[in-house]
C-alpha cells in the first residue's frame, strides 16, 4: 500500500519540489471481432477475454487505453507500421515472431477447427477437395489450413471473410461448404450458428499480446509481470475472466467433442469394410497428419520454449527433447544422457540447489521442482525451469523421474527488469535531499524517506507507525489539523512550517503537500519537506546584521554620510548636527555638494569617486567642508565605494572627521621635532666622542696593562729557573701562584677586549650552515681533550641569515662550556638542534655535565659572574656575556634550563632576519 501510494502521488507531484505533473501512459489498442476473446457488442462497447485481462493489467500499470477497432485483416499491417502500440488475441507464430514483439506469458491455448454444415459430413481433409472453405483473412489458422492442403496436392475454392462471423455466415447462407474457425470460436458460435465439427484440428497455438518490434518493451513487460502473478493465485482476475467467458461452454464442448469422435470412429470403420483402398489413402494421409501434428505439437513446444525429459534412475540414462539441448546451448546429441554431466554443466551455486531439489525428490516424495542459471558455452547466461515427478518400481525403489523444462530467460530478465525499476525507484526516493512524508486517512506515518527521518532527527524507521503530530508544538498541531482538513477537501498547497526534531530543536520548512485520492475516497497525504533553517537564520542574522549595523553607524563620534550613486545623501549619523550644525532630515535626499566648501572640490571628488573609468574603491584625503553657519574646516575623509553582487556602483560611505585642532598640534609638533633633531645630532657626536675615548682606552688596556703582567710573568718564570735550588716547595708555589694570576690578567684582558669589540664592531649578513659550524667547533675542541669520550648530535642541514664571525663566537663559546662542564662525566653527550616555537626557530646546544642551581641563572650571562668554582672549572665569567651581546645584536635572546649534576641546555633565537634561510 505505501509503495502504491508514493508512486500515484510522486507521479501527480514530481518528488513534490518541481511539481512537474508526468502524464499517464497512453496504449492504443488493437480490436477486432474474434468472441469470446476480443469484440464489439451491440453498445459499441469492447469486450473480451483478453480485454477483460488488459484492463486490470493497465489498471495495475496506471495506463490510459484507447481502443482501435478494424477488420482483422487491416490490424496486422497497423501494428507492423507502428499505428498501434499492442494487438490483443494474436496467435504466436515464428513467422510473426520476426515481425512483432510477443509477450512471454500465453492469454490462452488454441487451435483450428473445421465446421461443416448439419447436412454435409466431412470427416477428413480429403473429404473438402474440390469444396468451398470459408477463411477469415491473414488469420493463422487460414495459413496453416491452406499450407496443410497444399502439402496433400489438396485442391479447394477459398471464400474470403474478413472475421469469423462472416466465415461462419457464408457457410450458413450457402456460399461455402465449409469454414475455419479456432477452437474458442468455435465452442460459442459453431452451435448458434447451426454449424457442426467435422472432427478435424490442426495449428495448435498461443494466443498473446504482440507489439511493434522494439518499440513496446516495457508495456509487454508490465503484462508479462501481471499476468505472471495473477495464474499464480487461484482468486485472480485471470481465472475470473476465464471463467466468465469460457467456463459456460466446457461441458457441452467436451460432450460435442466425444460425439463427434464416436461419429468419425463409425465412419472410419464403415471405410474400412467398404472402401478398402481409399482406409489406404485415408490412413497415409492420417499419418502425414499424425506427422504434421507431432511436428506441430514440437513447434508449440520451441513457442513455449518447454521440452520433454525422462529420467532412467537406475542405468543412469537421460533422454531429453530435442530442444532440451538448445537451451543447455548444445547440439542435438552433444550430451551424453549421464546425470553427472548434467551437474558438470551447472555452476557450483546452481549445481547444489539442483543437488538438493533431486535428493528431496527421491527421499522424501516430493516433486521436483527448481529455478537455476545455466551458462553456455558461449559465456551467455540463461534461466530455466524444471518440473518432475517421481516414479517408483514395484519395490517403492526410485525408477525413473520425468518431467519438463522450461526456458524462463525472458522472464526472468522482464522480472528481474522490474526489480531494477524499483530498486531505481527507492533510490530515487532514497537519495533525494527533500523530505519525502505520507500519511494515512487516521494521520499516522506510513513511510518517511531517510532524509525526512534526518531533517526530523530520527533513525531508520523511527517515524513508521507514530502520528503525525509528534513532532509539532500546540500551535503547529493545530495548523496541521486544520492543513489536513483540506487535504480531505483535495486541496494541495505550498506553505512554511515549523517542526520540532527529537532532540528537541526547532526547525523551519517549506512543504509542499497533497492528498491521496482513491475514487472520491480520501486514503492520506504525501508531502515533500526542504529544511529552510539555514536561510530562515540567515535571513535572521541578516536583520541583527542591520540592526548592529545601524547601531554602531550611528554611535561613531566621526560624521558618517551614505550617497547613492548619483550622489544623494541616504543617510548620515547624529554626528553630522555636532560636525555640521545640520539634522539629518535636513540633509537626506540631498546632493553631497551642499556640505563642500568650494563646487570645483565637489566636482572633481565626483570624478574621482564615481566615475566608471577610475579603479579606485577607496581612498583617504582631506578636503575643506562648509558648515550650515558658513564657516570652513578641514576634514579628514575616508570614502569607500559600495558594489552590488555584480560589481555595479551602489552609493559611496564617506567618513568626516573635523581635524583642526590636529593640524595645530602638528605644527607644534614639527617645532618639537626640529629641536629633537638638534639634540640628537649633539648626543650623536657625544656618542661618538665616547666611542674614540673607549677605543682608546682599549689600546691603553691591550699595551699598557700587558707589559706589566709580562714582565711579572716572565721574571717569575726566570726566578723559578735561576733559583730552583735555593726554593723549597712552598716558594716555588708562591711562584707559579704568580704565574698563574699573571696569565688569567692576561686572558681576562683578552676577553675583555673581544667582548668591546663584539660591541662595536659592524655586521655582514651571509646564510651560514649553523649545522657545519657545531661540527667543526666540536672537532676543534676535542683536539684539546684527547682520550675524552664525547658523544654528539648534530641535526644535519640547518641554516639561518647571520654574522659568520659573529656566530663562530657563539658556537664556540657554547661547545667549549658544554665540553668543559662535562669532563668529569665517563662519556659526554652534547646534541645541537632546532625547535618550532611559535613561528621562531629555536635553536639549542644540550650537555650532561655539571648543570648548575636556577636559582641563579639570571647571573649567569652577567661579565665576571661565575656558577662554578675556577679550580674546578676554569674560566673568566665572560664568554656568555659574549654571547649574550652577539645574540642581542642579532635580534634574538638567550636563555639556559639546567639542572645540577644533570646538564644543561643553552636555548638562542637569532630574530627574524634570520628566519630566511
Amino acid at each position: 500500500m505505501i509503495t502504491r501510494i508514493i508512486k500515484i502521488s510522486l507521479v501527480a507531484m514530481s518528488l513534490c519540489i518541481v511539481f512537474v505533473t508526468q502524464a499517464r501512459q497512453t496504449i492504443r489498442v488493437g480490436v477486432f471481432d474474434n468472441k469470446p476473446i476480443v469484440f464489439k457488442d451491440s453498445d459499441g462497447k469492447i469486450r473480451g477475454f483478453a480485454i477483460d485481462l488488459l484492463e486490470n493489467i493497465a489498471a495495475q500499470n496506471d495506463w490510459d487505453i484507447e481502443y482501435r477497432f478494424d477488420a482483422w485483416s487491416n490490424q496486422l499491417p497497423a501494428l507492423e507500421n507502428g499505428e498501434l502500440d499492442l494487438l490483443v488475441g494474436i496467435a504466436y507464430s515464428d513467422e510473426r515472431a520476426e515481425r512483432f514483439d510477443f509477450s512471454a506469458q500465453t492469454a490462452i491455448n488454441n487451435w483450428g477447427v473445421v465446421l461443416q454444415a448439419e447436412n454435409t459430413k466431412f470427416t477428413s481433409l480429403q473429404d473438402l477437395v474440390g469444396k468451398r472453405v470459408a477463411l477469415m483473412k491473414k488469420s493463422i489458422h487460414s495459413t496453416s489450413f491452406i499450407e496443410t492442403m497444399r502439402s496433400f496436392n489438396f485442391t479447394f475454392t477459398i471464400v474470403d471473410a474478413d472475421d469469423y462471423q462472416s466465415a461462419l455466415d457464408a457457410v450458413a447462407q450457402g456460399k461455402a461448404d465449409a469454414v475455419v474457425v479456432n477452437r474458442v470460436f468455435s465452442l460459442l458460435h459453431g452451435q448458434k450458428s447451426e454449424l457442426k465439427e467435422t472432427g478435424i484440428i490442426f495449428n495448435p497455438v498461443e494466443v498473446r499480446f504482440a507489439a511493434p518490434k522494439g518499440k513496446s518493451a516495457e508495456v509487454l513487460a508490465g503484462i508479462d509481470y501481471s499476468l505472471s502473478n495473477a495464474k499464480k493465485e487461484a482468486s485472480s482476475y485471470y481465472y475470473r475472466a476465464l471463467n466468465k467467458w469460457l467456463g459456460n461452454v466446457s461441458s457441452n464442448a467436451n460432450f460435442k467433442w466425444v460425439f463427434w469422435v464416436i461419429i468419425v470412429a463409425v465412419t472410419l470403420l464403415a471405410l474400412v469394410l467398404f472402401y478398402n483402398y481409399m482406409l489406404s489413402k485415408q490412413v497415409k494421409a492420417r499419418t502425414l497428419q499424425l506427422a504434421r501434428s507431432e511436428r506441430r505439437y514440437k513447434l508449440a513446444q520451441e513457442a513455449a520454449h518447454i521440452g520433454s525429459w525422462e529420467w532412467d534412475i537406475k542405468h543412469n540414462q537421460i533422454y531429453w527433447s530435442d530442444n532440451i539441448a538448445a537451451m543447455f546451448g548444445l547440439r542435438v546429441g552433444q550430451f551424453d544422457g549421464k546425470y553427472e554431466s548434467y551437474l558438470a554443466m551447472l555452476e557450483e551455486e546452481d549445481r547444489e540447489i539442483v543437488i538438493e531439489a533431486v535428493n528431496n525428490a527421491l527421499s522424501n516424495n516430493q516433486g521436483y521442482n527448481v529455478e537455476h542459471k545455466i551458462v553456455w558455452p558461449d559465456g551467455s547466461e540463461h534461466w530455466l525451469s524444471g518440473k518432475g515427478e517421481l516414479q517408483r518400481d514395484k519395490e517403492g525403489n526410485p525408477a525413473r523421474m520425468v518431467g519438463i523444462v522450461q526456458d524462463i530467460t525472458q522472464k526472468w530478465r522482464t522480472e528481474n527488469a522490474l526489480r531494477q525499476s524499483e530498486k531505481q525507484y527507492r533510490n530515487l526516493i532514497n537519495s533525494t535531499q527533500e523530505g519525502i512524508w505520507v500519511i494515512d486517512e487516521n494521520n499516522i506515518t506510513t513511510f518517511a524517506n531517510p532524509a525526512m527521518e534526518r531533517i526530523l532527527g530520527c533513525a531508520a524507521g523511527e517515524m513508521i507507525d507514530k502520528p503525525l503530530f509528534g513532532f509539532m508544538d500546540e500551535q503547529g498541531k493545530r495548523i496541521a489539523q486544520e492543513n489536513v482538513e483540506r487535504r480531505k477537501q483535495g486541496i494541495a498547497e505550498q506553505h512554511d512550517f515549523e517542526f520540532i526534531r527529537k532532540d528537541g530543536k526547532r526547525i523551519y520548512t517549506t512543504v509542499v503537500t497533497s492528498p491521496v485520492i482513491d475514487g472520491d475516497v480520501y486514503k492520506g497525504a504525501i508531502a515533500g519537506v526542504i529544511d529552510i533553517t539555514a536561510r530562515v537564520e540567515a535571513e535572521n542574522t541578516l536583520a541583527n546584521s542591520k540592526a548592529e549595523f545601524e547601531a554602531i553607524f550611528n554611535s561613531i563620534s566621526d560624521v558618517c554620510v551614505y550617497a547613492d550613486e548619483a550622489r544623494h545623501i541616504v543617510m548620515v549619523n547624529p554626528a553630522v548636527k555636532q560636525v555640521f550644525g545640520y539634522t539629518p532630515d535636513e540633509l537626506v535626499g540631498k546632493k553631497t555638494e551642499i556640505l563642500y566648501a568650494d563646487k570645483q572640490d565637489f566636482e572633481e571628488q565626483g570624478k574621482r569617486q564615481f566615475s566608471k573609468e577610475t579603479n579606485v574603491k577607496n581612498a583617504n584625503y582631506e578636503m575643506r567642508y562648509r558648515r550650515k553657519d558658513g564657516s570652513i574646516f578641514v576634514g579628514d575623509t575616508l570614502g569607500t565605494k559600495v558594489f552590488d553582487a555584480q560589481g555595479n556602483i551602489l552609493g559611496l560611505l564617506g567618513i568626516i572627521r573635523d581635524v583642526t585642532e590636529r593640524h595645530e598640534a602638528e605644527a607644534e609638533l614639527q617645532a618639537h621635532r626640529y629641536r629633537l633633531e638638534e639634540l640628537v645630532k649633539e648626543r650623536t657626536q657625544e656618542y661618538e666622542n665616547i666611542n674614540k675615548e673607549l677605543e682608546a682606552f682599549s689600546y691603553s688596556v691591550s699595551h699598557d696593562l700587558r707589559a706589566p703582567l709580562r714582565a711579572i710573568d716572565g721574571f717569575s718564570e726566570a726566578l723559578r729557573e735561576d733559583y730552583e735550588g735555593l726554593l723549597d716547595v712552598t716558594g716555588k708555589e708562591y711562584i707559579q701562584r704568580v704565574r698563574g694570576a699573571a696569565q688569567r690578567m692576561s686572558l681576562l684582558i683578552d676577553d675583555l677586549l673581544h667582548l668591546s669589540r663584539v660591541s662595536r664592531s659592524g655586521m655582514e649578513m651571509h646564510e651560514v650552515d649553523i649545522s657545519q659550524t657545531v661540527t667543526e667547533s666540536i672537532q676543534r675542541h676535542l683536539e684539546s681533550y684527547p682520550g675524552k669520550n664525547v658523544q654528539y648530535n648534530i641535526q644535519p642541514g640547518l641554516k639561518v641569515k647571520a654574522d659568520k664571525r659573529l656566530l663562530e663566537i657563539v658556537i664556540n663559546n657554547l661547545i667549549d662550556n658544554a665540553i668543559k662542564y662535562s669532563q668529569n662525566k665517563k662519556q659526554s653527550v652534547i646534541e645541537f638542534g632546532c625547535q618550532q616555537n611559535n613561528g621562531d626557530r629555536v635553536f639549542f646546544v644540550k650537555d650532561n655535565g655539571a648543570g648548575f642551581d636556577m636559582r641563579f641563572v639570571k647571573k649567569l650571562f652577567t661579565p665576571f659572574q661565575r656558577l662554578h668554582n675556577p679550580a674546578e672549572f676554569e674560566g673568566t665569567g665572560v664568554g656568555l656575556a659574549t654571547v649574550k651581546r652577539i645574540i642581542t645584536r642579532h635580534g634574538g635572546r638567550v636563555w639556559a634550563e639546567a639542572e645540577e649534576g644533570k646538564g644543561a641546555t643553552f636555548h638562542f633565537t637569532l630574530g627574524p632576519a634570520s628566519q630566511g634561510a
